[in-house]
C-alpha cells in the first residue's frame, strides 16, 4: 500500500527505488505476524522520547503471530498502532539509528536506506509526515479484532451484488489512496485466476488516471483497461471531458457514451471517432440524451434516456405529494 501514500507522480520519480525497498523491508517484517498491529523493536527510548507502560510491552509470540511462524524479535518490543507510530519507526530506520556512529552518511540501518542520499530520505519521511493527517483513520492497527474484522471490506468474497464505496468524505489523499488499495487487491486477486465478472464504476476517472504524469493508480489503472476484460474485470468510468483522461486508457474502451461537450472539447482527436454531424450535435444535446459508440453497430446512435417511473429526489415526492392534495381540492 506505501506507493499509494504517495501518488504524486513526481514524488514517485524521485523516491520510486527507496519507497520500493522499504515496501520490501515492512513486508516482511509483517508476514510472520496477525496484525492488525505491528510489532517492532522497542525503538522511542533510543531518541529520547518518553512513553508509558502500555506503549511497551514484552514479545508474546502467541498473541499476535502465526503459530507456524517465528518472530525474529527478542527482547522489549513495542507496537506501532497508528500511521503516525509507523512514520516514527521509519524515520529512525532511515535516518535516526547509527546517527552518532556514521554522520556522515546521514545515519540510518543500511539495511533500510538503500544507499540512498540523505536528502531522498528526509524528503520521503515529510511526506510521510504531511499525509499522516489524512490516512491515520484509514492506516490503523488500533482496533479489536472483531471491529478489525467487521471494517474489513472482502470484495470478491461478498455476498452482495452491489457494493458502493463512499469517499466522498476523505481529502484528496486519502480518496486516492483508497481507490488505489482497491483496485490493486481486485486485480491481484482475478491475477491469481479467481473467476466470475466484477465491475468497476469510477467516477472522476481523469482524476485518477490523467493524461499527464505517471502514478501507482494510474498503472493500475492501465492494467485493468489493458488486460482486465481477459480477467473478467470491467472498468466503466465517468468523468466530464474525455481528454483530461489517459489516452490508452481511452483507447481501450469498447464502448463510450458522450453527453453535451463544450464545442471546444468536441473538437479534440478523443472524440475523432464521432462523424462531423455528431460532434456538432453533442454540443446542443439536451440532458438525457446521449450518444452511444459500441462495436457491434458501425454508426453512433442517438439515445435518449425515459424519465423515471418513481421519485429519485425528495423534492420530487414533495411536488407529488403537492399535485395529489390540489387535485383533491379541486375534485
Amino acid at each position: 500500500m506505501l506507493p499509494f501514500v504517495l501518488a504524486d507522480g513526481d514524488t514517485m520519480s524521485n523516491l520510486g527505488f527507496l519507497v520500493s525497498h522499504v515496501e520490501e523491508r515492512l513486508f516482511k517484517l509483517a508476514t510472520p505476524q496477525r496484525g492488525p498491529h505491528l510489532e517492532v523493536r522497542r525503538f522511542r527510548h533510543l531518541v529520547g522520547e518518553e512513553s508509558g507502560e502500555e506503549a511497551f510491552t514484552p514479545l508474546e509470540a502467541e498473541s499476535f503471530m502465526a503459530p507456524e511462524r517465528r518472530s525474529e524479535l527478542r527482547g522489549e518490543s513495542e507496537r506501532l498502532l497508528i500511521f503516525d507510530d509507523l512514520v516514527d519507526f521509519l524515520e529512525f530506520k532511515l535516518l535516526l539509528e547509527n546517527a552518532a556512529d556514521d554522520e556522515g552518511r546521514g545515519g540510518g540501518d543500511r539495511a533500510w536506506t538503500a544507499n540512498q542520499a540523505k536528502a531522498t530520505r528526509e524528503a520521503f519521511i515529510r511526506r510521510l509526515r504531511g499525509a499522516a493527517k489524512h490516512l491515520r483513520r484509514l492506516v490503523r492497527g488500533d482496533l479489536p479484532s472483531r471491529s478489525f474484522e467487521r471494517a474489513r471490506l472482502d470484495i470478491m468474497n461478498s455476498d452482495s451484488r452491489l457494493l458502493v464505496v463512499d469517499i466522498h468524505q476523505l481529502a484528496p489523499l486519502g480518496q486516492m489512496f483508497t481507490v488505489g488499495v482497491l483496485l490493486r487487491e481486485i486485480f491481484s486477486l482475478k491475477e491469481t485466476g479467481m473467476k466470475g465478472q466484477l465491475f468497476v464504476v469510477l467516477d472522476e476517472l481523469n482524476k485518477y488516471a490523467p493524461a499527464e504524469g505517471d502514478s501507482p493508480i494510474k498503472d493500475v489503472l492501465l492494467d485493468i483497461a489493458e488486460r482486465g476484460r481477459s480477467m473478467g474485470v470491467i472498468l466503466i468510468g465517468a468523468q466530464q471531458t474525455a481528454s483530461e483522461v489517459e489516452r490508452r486508457v481511452v483507447g481501450n474502451s469498447a464502448i463510450r457514451v458522450i453527453g453535451r461537450l463544450d464545442a471546444a472539447e468536441a473538437e479534440r482527436s478523443e472524440y475523432r471517432f464521432l462523424p462531423a454531424s455528431f460532434r456538432a450535435r453533442s454540443t446542443i444535446l439536451a440532458p438525457g440524451t446521449m450518444i452511444v459508440h459500441q462495436p457491434d453497430v458501425p454508426t453512433p446512435l442517438m439515445l435518449t434516456f425515459p424519465f423515471p417511473s418513481w421519485a429519485t429526489r425528495k423534492r420530487e415526492v414533495e411536488e407529488l405529494v403537492d399535485d395529489d392534495e390540489a387535485l383533491d381540492i379541486l375534485g
